[in-house]
């Protein structure tokens, strides 16, 4: 069931942007006069192979244009007239061209319509991001108030040089706004981070593959305060049956006071009868050597309702007791309340945030600093990024990253793709000719084969990874 609603997240956010995309072309090409055959949502073919299982689920025509819906469901697509693209409706090879024709108009007017759904996912993804900040994200941890505690340390960033309580002052010379903008893929992707320790400043270098050391299981700096609270305790598990309810404030375990969610799991996996114990290791509990905590007891305080009560409870074999937590900062910060203006300010930074995260990414490909498998996704992966639960805010968050990175990738310059198409408009104003069709076709039948390549590897990568292998 989880699997499904992820699914089903994917498929809506993929149908949304996909509709946003096609529109940007068919906006600017009717805006220019040009006709478009069709424009449809998901593919009346068997993609790529436009030849194949020819229907749709449902058209009508208006005007020039016929409308419809595809069975394939991914992607979708507009056919204009006069063009060289995936559609190959083999009419356009022979026929004699026409003034509306795409490939009678001049360079910038195509142009324009090449990168109208670029430009038209950029605009959403931007809305998308002001949307998810506004309406489900609310407020914000500002970098003022967070530098009130300080930052709370994983063992990387211990390793590197931050320590409990660092205040963050700048990254690579910028003074940041907000938490988002402090613990951001500016730190994991390398740079120089300003910290104030004991009211004296000094420079962090960050190593420029930290975000590949950095553990799932654990952020590399955090919030050094958060309330703890049990959001929901799973029936028939240890906390349920040890007495532990919904909503339970977690104030301390074997009597150590709970500073964040991190700290409280770290706790909750210390092997509190070792010999080595040390204020160290109680940070930094994956220090110690793995256990098995099968059966084993932990005291746990809570605060329920104005009470204070405290509970033991049994562990399971990976330390765990059985309940979905929930955090809270603002008993410890004073949170900043996104305003409309604020929150198209940040949600632009972000948006463009995700396609400098992308170029980041592609440069250290290039450069060797990242394989290939580590890059390239699939639908698992991209599925996989959605919450087996439907969380609206999540999906919004999702929906503008998809949005800004589908907008990067159709910039790249593939044949096939968006940028390819722009970079043969380039060509044809340098030689100041036509490139010939069959070139075109040739062109188009390369920029296919790679994407299907590129489709292959990413999909059978997330199968391998699925197997361990």
């Amino acid at each position: 069931m989880n699997i499904l609603i992820q699914a089903g997240q994917l498929l809506l956010a993929l149908t949304i942007l996909v509709f946003v995309h096609e529109m940007g072309h068919f906006l600017a090409a009717r805006m220019f006069g040009i006709r478009v055959k069709k424009f449809y949502l998901f593919f009346d073919f068997l993609f790529p192979i436009p030849t194949i299982m020819n229907f749709a689920l449902f058209k009508f025509k208006k005007g020039d244009t016929e409308y419809g819906l595809g069975w394939f469901p991914l992607g979708g697509y507009v056919q204009i007239a006069g063009m060289v693209d995936e559609s190959d409706d083999p009419e356009e090879k022979d026929r004699a061209p026409l003034p509306s024709d795409y490939s009678q108009k001049p360079i910038w007017q195509r142009f324009i319509v090449m990168i109208g759904g670029i430009v038209m996912n950029v605009i959403f993804g931007i809305l998308f991001y002001t949307l998810y900040l506004g309406v489900f994200d609310k407020d914000y941890l500002s970098a003022e108030a967070f530098n009130k505690h300080g930052v709370y340390t994983s063992q990387l960033a211990k390793e590197i040089g931050f320590k409990d309580g660092d205040k963050i002052v700048a990254i690579n010379g910028v003074k940041p706004d907000r938490l988002e903008d402090m613990i951001s893929y500016k730190m994991l992707l390398g740079g120089k981070i300003t910290i104030e320790r004991d009211g004296k400043e000094s420079v962090l270098n960050m190593p420029g593959n930290l975000f590949k050391q950095v553990s799932k299981e654990s952020p590399f700096l955090t919030p050094l305060k958060e309330k703890v609270i049990m959001d929901s305790v799973l029936r028939n598990n240890m906390a349920y049956a040890a007495g532990f309810r919904e909503n339970d404030t977690i104030i301390s375990i074997q009597g150590m006071p709970v500073q964040n969610f991190w700290h409280f799991k770290r706790l909750l996996f210390e092997r509190y009868t070792t010999p080595s114990f040390t204020l160290t290791s109680m940070w930094h509990p994956e220090t110690l050597p793995k256990m098995n905590y099968a059966d084993s007891t932990v005291s746990i305080e809570v605060n329920r309702a104005g009470t204070l009560m405290s509970l033991t409870t049994k562990r399971d074999s990976a330390g765990n007791i059985g309940f979905i937590p929930a955090t809270t900062r603002k008993d410890f910060y004073t949170m900043t309340d996104y305003t409309f203006a604020s929150a198209f300010k940040y949600g632009t930074r972000d948006a463009f945030g995700t396609i400098v995260m992308q170029v980041m990414g592609l440069a250290k490909l290039f450069q060797g600093q990242i394989a290939a498998r580590e890059s390239f996704g699939g639908i698992l992966s991209i599925g996989g990024m959605f919450t087996p639960v439907w969380d609206w805010g999540h999906f919004w968050h999702m929906t503008a990253m998809i949005s800004m990175v589908l907008a990067f990738m159709n910039f790249l310059p593939i044949p096939a793709l968006d940028g390819g198409h722009m970079v043969m408009l380039i060509i044809e104003g340098i030689l100041r000719r036509p490139v010939s069709q069959k070139i075109q076709e040739y062109v188009q039948t390369v920029g296919t084969a790679i994407l299907i390549a590129l489709m292959v590897f990413a999909n059978g990568n997330d199968i391998l990874k699925k197997f361990g292998i």
